[in-house]
């Protein structure tokens, strides 16, 4: 998640050109319906990698897709920026193999924000924002303020029953903040009270948004949390209905593995959803 243009995940982004993104696709020579795990793009960070995956069962469906990265991608960060970075770079757009071609979600980004975004208080630690995208690459490089309706298409919501289950736009917010290039409009859990100084982050699960169409599904987690070594899954909240047919997660994990001594950021309970 990020409010407005001038906010620190822009110098990861300068940061991660510097240290070499490698978008290959390094996917699975498994034949069609075998069960497994199959990888897909890989992207420099830190001092380690991470790559894509898919899961799929005996009966050759995806059961969960998301990120691995091993610890030594927590250590070698780029530290936060000591002045304006200016307007963010677009992310590294990374995919998944072909074992994904069920799953709705069409690709993912992978950024390290080292000084946090707004607001102040709340997301201003040091986190990784993961957004796995509905919409495809092309449709998520209209998300630009060079568009003569940006602001008009970013603020378009979804009818209510495409989108999750207690889910908005942040209120009081202007166009030129609540639509991020390259993302879409931010849409957040209005069940859950976010107050600067008292909302303590770990994790959180941010949906997003652009021109009327359900966008992303985004966890958002701090570093510090991961290095806690956590083991969690937990239910998304869902839409009524949906805009495209495919698989869609029902849960996500934030998880680590100490034999291997590597992490999953992922989306899980992968179920088949038809458009309404």
């Amino acid at each position: 998640m990020a409010r407005n243009r001038h906010v620190s995940r822009a110098a990861v982004l300068l940061a991660a050109a510097a240290v070499a993104v490698s978008l290959s696709a390094c996917g699975s020579t498994a034949e069609a319906g075998k069960a497994g795990t199959f990888y897909g793009s890989e992207l420099a960070l830190g001092n380690g990698k991470v790559k894509t995956y898919v899961v799929r069962g005996n009966d050759g469906k995806p059961t969960e897709l998301g990120f691995t990265f091993g610890a030594a991608s927590l250590q070698g960060l780029p530290e936060p920026p000591h002045e304006e970075a200016g307007p963010p770079l677009p992310s590294q757009p990374l995919y998944f193999p072909d074992e994904t071609k069920a799953v709705a979600v069409d690709h993912a980004t992978f950024d390290f924000v080292p000084g946090g975004h707004p607001p102040p208080g709340v997301f201003d630690l040091p986190h990784f924002d993961v957004h796995f995208f509905y919409l495809t690459q092309e449709e998520v490089e209209q998300i630009n303020p060079k568009n003569a309706d940006f602001a008009a298409m970013g603020m378009k919501l979804p009818d209510e029953k495409f989108v999750p289950e207690s889910y908005g736009a942040i209120p009081n917010t202007p166009p030129e903040e609540a639509v991020v290039p390259g993302m879409g409009q931010h849409l957040v859990d209005m069940t859950v009270p976010i107050v600067p100084g008292e909302y303590k982050f770990t994790e959180v699960i941010i949906n997003g948004s652009w021109n009327g169409k359900y966008a992303f599904v985004e966890p958002m987690v701090a570093r510090d949390y991961l290095l806690s070594k956590p083991n969690v899954t937990n239910d998304l909240k869902l839409p009524q209905e949906y805009q495209k047919t495919g698989l869609y997660p029902t849960k996500y994990s934030i998880s680590y593995d100490a034999s291997s001594d590597t992490y999953k950021i992922s989306l899980n309970g992968l179920v088949e959803r038809t458009a309404s």
